[in-house]
């Protein structure tokens, strides 16, 4: 095998990673790991175990793409050039607010913040109220840190639904954790020891800049199927590039840790390789992400309502949800045109976590709701109701797929009260002692409902998910009322509307 150098700059997103997958694809080649930090435990691990010459408290400073040189500067604040022939760039989100030391990254900074609390750092704002904020949020508040976070949007986490994000705003509030909405740090007069930066701004990216990489209009990298850049051997990981997203016809930002150490992985292994036929290939990720707050959890899968919307249109997308109590919600998207989910979110107790992993395998296999209302679950005494309130959910939107169940969602209603259109609102209580007392009321409702339907007035039904309204719904469609509307979310969704 030709011996072959390989460079890795690394900035905290997957260098190491990328250069021990490098040594394993690559046994005679010279790799050399360039760390501006001085991370001297990460020093000795690679260079003994890997053979790995790492190279602490350097600086990349010019790319020479025509004669395959990098420059450096050393500790020493020695200039010197390194040849190559293959390179992974790797690197991390930028800080905001660089001319403050009390600033740090997270999750990348994670160990330094650490050493703060250590020496005494008592006060703490997160800058974004993202997913990366709220996870640090909930992290700093486990080490009994006084906790702000602030944000310049009108609400958080923009990629969940209004329910989940009010659902974590009042939990925020009962870990006592203060949400400033709307405000920028520098209107703030309060000090504090700690500023945790989650804004995820894009990094220096100087150093291919000036060698002619190309980027897209988001400023990030581009890199092809193999993690290669448009400058020939050079590949990219980390947060500086876009990774294909399944479902969505544009790439996405990747944040979730297990997907930027497969990219890493990726570009390590096809960086040290001699062929150039059976190179790795990325393959499309479906953004699943976890949050933990408190005895909660709260995760999506697949697009969000405004990149379903986006993707397809306002008419294109199904969207179908249960709020079984304050603590148990559902929410799945799916593509009307195939019958396919596109999209799920989740909030329930730890029980529930496995609920979206399964969502996020339909998503990625396109699964038809119906799949998951034959699916043979596994259950006990603890997740009876996550499996139940799942297989409910997939029920309805099986029905509306085939044209038995009508949705309404709240923005539609909304529409309707705006322009003061006539219907009847009925909420269907699921308290039902006997059957025959939910037989003597839907024989009611049904009289109502055919008086109303004469008068030419369209029905909206309301309640908590139960089996029993979901009957109520298909006994009302099945004599004949042609708009008999299910309310999506429930009451929850009338208030919003």
């Amino acid at each position: 095998m030709r011996k072959k150098k390989t460079i890795i700059i690394i900035n905290d997103a997957g260098g190491s990673i990328a250069a021990m997958h490098a040594r394993s694809q690559n046994d005679q080649a010279k790799i050399i790991l360039i760390e501006k930090n001085d991370n001297t435990s990460s020093k000795l691990s690679l260079n003994n175990d890997f053979n790995i010459d790492v190279m602490l408290k350097t600086s990349p400073l010019k790319l020479d793409m025509e004669s395959n040189f990098l420059h450096i500067a050393t500790s020493s604040n020695k200039h010197e050039r390194l040849s190559f022939d293959a390179m992974v760039y790797a690197c991390t989100w930028s800080k905001s607010y660089r001319n403050s030391d009390k600033c740090f990254s997270f999750p990348a900074e994670k160990e330094e913040i650490i050493n703060q609390i250590k020496l005494g750092a008592k006060k703490a704002i997160v800058v974004g109220a993202n997913f990366c904020g709220l996870q640090a949020a909930g992290w700093l508040k486990s080490l009994n840190l006084s906790v702000k976070m602030i944000d310049e949007s009108s609400r958080i986490l923009d990629g969940f639904s209004l329910p989940i994000s009010s659902s974590i705003l009042k939990l925020l509030e009962k870990l006592s954790i203060d949400v400033m909405l709307n405000k920028k740090l520098a209107s703030l007069k309060d000090n504090f020891d700690l500023v945790i930066d989650c804004l995820n701004n894009l990094p220096d990216l100087s150093l291919l800049v000036n060698a002619g990489a190309a980027f897209d209009e988001r400023g990030h990298l581009r890199i092809d199927e193999h993690m290669r850049t448009t400058l020939p051997n050079i590949y990219a990981c980390g947060y500086a590039i876009m990774a294909p997203y399944l479902g969505h016809s544009k790439s996405k930002e990747v944040n979730n840790p297990f997907i930027l150490n497969e990219m890493a992985r990726m570009a390590g292994i096809n960086a040290a390789s001699d062929s150039k036929n059976n190179l790795l290939k990325i393959k499309p990720f479906m953004g699943t992400r976890l949050l933990m707050l408190g005895d909660l959890i709260y995760a999506r899968t697949g697009l969000s309502e405004g990149e379903a919307k986006k993707s397809l249109g306002f008419e294109g997308v199904l969207m179908v949800s249960s709020i079984k109590n304050s603590h148990m919600y559902i929410r799945m998207l799916i593509d009307i045109s195939s019958q396919a989910i596109i999209g799920a979110e989740i909030m329930g107790n730890k029980e529930s976590r496995r609920i979206i992993d399964l969502l996020a395998c339909s998503v990625r296999d396109r699964w038809h709701p119906d799949r998951l209302c034959t699916l043979d679950l596994a259950s006990d005494v603890y997740d009876d109701d996550c499996n139940e309130e799942l297989k409910e959910v997939a029920q309805r939107a099986a029905l509306a797929l085939d044209g038995k169940l009508k949705i309404l969602d709240a923005s539609t209603l909304a529409f309707w009260i705006k322009e003061k259109r006539n219907f009847k609102l009925v909420e269907i209580s699921e308290h039902y002692e006997m059957d025959k007392a939910f037989s003597l009321n839907m024989t009611g409702l049904k009289m109502q409902a055919i008086k109303w339907q004469e008068e030419g007035l369209p029905v909206v039904l309301y309640g908590k998910l139960s089996p029993k309204n979901l009957l109520a719904q298909q006994i009302l469609n099945n004599i004949g009322l042609p708009d008999i509307f299910w309310l999506d979310g429930g009451q929850d969704q009338l208030r919003i509307a």
